[in-house]
């Protein structure tokens, strides 16, 4: 079992196999004055310490070992969406994937 305390408003979380990911923010969004962090948790050892990275994307889910964050962006012909894929491996460690663009 694992206990952690996080500080702001909880934007929104995701689970794998092995690792609980949250999205916390100093208001309710993660960009600008938000200043959006995703916290780590590895949930084979309890004892292991979180990782976290600052975002300014929402958090949209997970699957695996995969948290996917999306935002939209200004087009000339209309909303554009950009996912940014981390992969969480065991114990918290994490690496940011390719991006994926595409239009609304």
């Amino acid at each position: 079992m694992r206990t952690e305390s996080l500080n702001g408003v909880i934007l929104g979380q995701g689970l794998t196999n092995g690792s609980l990911a949250v999205e916390t923010a100093n208001d309710y969004f993660p960009g600008g004055t938000g200043e959006g962090q995703v916290h780590v948790f590895g949930l084979d050892d309890p004892s292991s310490p979180p990782s976290s990275f600052a975002t300014d994307q929402w958090l949209a889910g997970s699957r695996d070992r995969l948290v996917a964050a999306v935002t939209a962006a200004a087009f000339p012909y209309g909303p554009e969406k950009q996912l940014r894929r981390i992969d969480l491996h065991p114990g918290g460690y994490l690496r940011e994937g390719p991006r994926n663009h595409q239009r609304c």
